[in-house]
């Protein structure tokens, strides 16, 4: 890997490490991250640019809202949102959209979507599947579902973003500060641009 590609690693294992940490820091979260703004040293332009946002669900006469997120709790539903904008004038193939699940917090099951694309999960061991993840017991030869505390990220594969348009996907989680899980060191998104 050269220099500039591994500058743009650092700059996302820095931001999954920054939502994580936002969570067992006196339950503040981050308002907003711009993916370009956690690759402020990097000289070459992503042609995929990354805005993540964060906001707390609530529940009101039955209906839901989002507000902005300053503070948490334990118990507060947190819905993430990461708008992955091809900012180039050509399609970019082969995008691998990734939301992290912070450490602290446990995925809501179901709450992966985003619209055109199927969401894989995973562990920590990064290891994607369809939901829910299986696993071996271990010294039997029986399956059992992998509780949704261990879920650390999700993750949508796309054939071409085209240029100038936009993908957005969203995870919702609940925070549980019990929770000793390390955040997913995943790129938040890979992308190879069309010739």
């Amino acid at each position: 890997m050269n220099n500039h590609g591994q500058t743009r690693m650092n700059a996302r294992r820095a931001l999954l490490c920054a939502l994580g940490a936002a969570v067992l820091m006196g339950g503040a979260l981050l308002p907003s991250v711009s993916y370009a703004q956690a690759q402020a040293k990097i000289t070459e332009k992503d042609p995929v640019e990354i805005h993540l946002t964060q906001m707390r669900v609530v529940v009101e006469d039955g209906k839901e809202r989002l507000v902005p997120v300053d503070k948490v709790k334990p118990g507060d539903v947190i819905e993430y949102r990461a708008v992955y904008a091809n900012t180039s004038n050509k399609p970019v193939r082969g995008v691998v959209a990734t939301v992290p699940v912070p450490m602290g917090l446990v995925y809501a099951e179901r709450s992966a979507h985003a619209e055109g694309a199927r969401a894989e999960l995973a562990t920590n061991e990064l290891k994607f599947g369809s939901e829910p993840l299986m696993r071996v017991v271990p010294g039997k030869k029986e399956l059992e579902k992998v509780p949704y505390a261990e879920y650390r990220a999700a993750r949508w594969k796309l054939a071409q973003l085209d240029a100038g348009k936009k993908f957005e996907a969203r995870v919702r989680a609940t925070v549980n500060t019990a929770s000793t899980a390390a955040p997913a060191q995943k790129p938040v998104v890979e992308a190879v641009p069309s010739k």
